[in-house]
């Protein structure tokens, strides 16, 4: 197995290997982001960490979309976790995925964005 992380996708589940540290799991273990609701993110869209704030329980991204430079506000919860190694000037890229979108810096996970099925799924799940 090639060392650093990969993603791994299937018809059945998806799941995200963290090399670094030797542990799988699925999707779910992911932290959650939220953006505006009227924000559209489109898969394969590339955007640029233009700035991003760190507190106890939320992380804020700025990111700027290259084609167009607009905008996006994501806030990424923690849910214990610590926050992803990323520094302004990062390029993250957006999949889609058909509960939601994942956003990704190189090979690290930053966050997911549920759609409405991902947050059906999610609370499913919790509860």
């Amino acid at each position: 197995m090639a060392t650093g992380n990969r993603f791994i996708g299937s018809a059945f589940s998806l799941a995200f290997v963290a090399g670094d540290a030797g542990v799988r799991g699925d999707i779910s273990a992911l932290p959650v982001a939220s953006i505006a609701p009227d924000a559209r993110v489109e898969s394969g869209t590339i955007y640029i960490i233009k700035s991003l704030e760190s507190g106890a329980y939320v992380t804020t991204y700025c990111l700027e979309r290259i084609s167009d430079r607009s905008t996006l506000v994501v806030d990424v919860t923690s849910r214990g976790r610590a926050a992803a190694r990323v520094v302004v000037g990062t390029a993250v890229t957006a999949t889609a995925l058909s509960t939601g979108i994942l956003l990704a810096a190189g090979s690290e996970a930053l966050a997911f964005v549920p759609n409405a099925l991902g947050r059906v799924l999610s609370e499913s799940q919790a509860g």
